[in-house]
C-alpha cells in the first residue's frame, strides 16, 4: 500500500481539481546521485510552478497523514440533550495554538529544504 500521506495528498488534490502531484522521493529518483542531483537543482522551478504546496508541518514520517482529511463521510453534530431530555444550550470554549507556533515547533521546519519549499511556492496549504 501507498503511504497515508501520499493517500490522503491525492484525496486533497482531487478537492482543488488538481490534475498532477508532485511527491519529491517518489519523482526523485533516490537511487540515481547524478538524477538527484539534477533534481534538487531545479527545485526552485519546480516549486515556482507548482499550483498549491501541500504540507504536513508535524508528519515525522510518510504513513503520519494529514491532519483533518479523511476517506471517511463526514460526520453528523448532534445536539447534546440532558438526562432529562431537556435541550440545553452549551459553549464550547477552545483555545487553538497560534498558527506561528505550530510554525516554529514543526517537524516541517527542522528540514533543511523546507525554507525554499516555503519563499518559492505562490500557495502553501498547511496540515497541522
Amino acid at each position: 500500500t501507498s503511504p497515508r500521506t501520499l493517500e490522503q495528498a491525492i484525496l486533497v488534490a482531487r478537492e482543488l481539481d488538481i490534475l498532477y502531484l508532485w511527491i519529491d522521493s517518489i519523482c526523485i529518483d533516490q537511487d540515481d546521485r547524478v538524477a538527484k542531483s539534477e533534481q534538487i537543482s531545479i527545485m526552485d522551478r519546480i516549486y515556482e510552478g507548482a499550483a498549491v504546496t501541500i504540507v504536513a508541518l508535524d508528519g515525522e514520517n510518510a504513513d503520519s497523514g494529514l491532519p483533518g482529511v479523511t476517506d471517511d463521510p463526514p460526520r453528523m453534530v448532534q445536539e447534546y440533550i440532558n438526562p432529562n431530555n431537556e435541550v440545553q444550550s452549551s459553549i464550547l470554549l477552545s483555545r487553538c495554538p497560534s498558527f506561528q507556533a505550530q510554525l516554529d515547533n514543526s517537524v516541517w521546519m527542522k528540514r533543511g529544504w523546507t525554507y525554499q519549499e516555503g519563499m518559492l511556492s505562490s500557495c502553501c496549504l498547511f496540515f497541522t
